[in-house]
């Protein structure tokens, strides 16, 4: 796939996964940097959990689903959504948790991270900072739709693809502007 956006990506590592993270539906999709303007997607997977399970063991399957899946494909960079949430709700405290439960993972594992601000990727996908779900989806191309849905063998028409969608385009942001200098929430000097 041609990137778009800007000529050259900046991302030292060649294969970037984009993670969009929830206690329900957890999409990712992992990315190969081929060349300076071109990548090829090499996976894509959603993983669900019970509402049934409790908070803590969902987050346990989840951060296990990324960690595995990371190692697998030898992911050394990952682009993760960052949480949109109000604190002040119990769930998103909980989304706070998870989120920051799987960047301790990452650090353990030595995996450099960038969050990424729900507008500022639906503004890179779209052009637009409130674009939805449907927007998110119609800014792919057919043959990346097909991709992902043939990869991760959801439907495009299924909500759980929407979690797809959008881990691709963290994961395509991530090539293009995760530069490895964000580890720990921290810049390296």
């Amino acid at each position: 796939m041609k990137l778009s956006r800007t000529d050259t990506p900046i991302n030292r590592h060649s294969i970037i996964m984009g993670i969009d993270q929830s206690f329900t539906n957890t999409g990712i999709t992992i990315l190969r940097q081929n060349s300076s303007t071109e990548q090829e997607i090499i996976h894509a997977d959603a993983i669900s959990t019970s509402i049934d399970i409790p908070a803590e063991e969902r987050m346990f399957i989840i951060i296990n689903f990324l960690i595995n899946t990371a190692r697998e494909f030898g992911v050394r960079s990952v682009a993760i959504e960052s949480p949109a949430y109000q604190v002040a709700s119990n769930n998103g405290r909980l989304l706070s948790g998870l989120f920051f439960s799987i960047l301790t993972h990452f650090i353990k594992e030595g995996i450099e991270y960038l969050p990424v601000n729900p507008k500022t990727l639906k503004k890179f996908a779209t052009g637009n900072g409130s674009a939805d779900k449907h927007q998110m989806k119609e800014a792919l191309r057919k043959d990346e739709l097909e991709t992902l849905s043939f990869l991760s063998k959801i439907k495009p028409k299924s909500k759980k693809f929407e979690d797809i969608v959008d881990s691709f385009w963290l994961a395509k942001y991530g090539c293009l502007f995760g530069d490895g200098k964000c580890v720990g929430g921290l810049k390296k000097q």
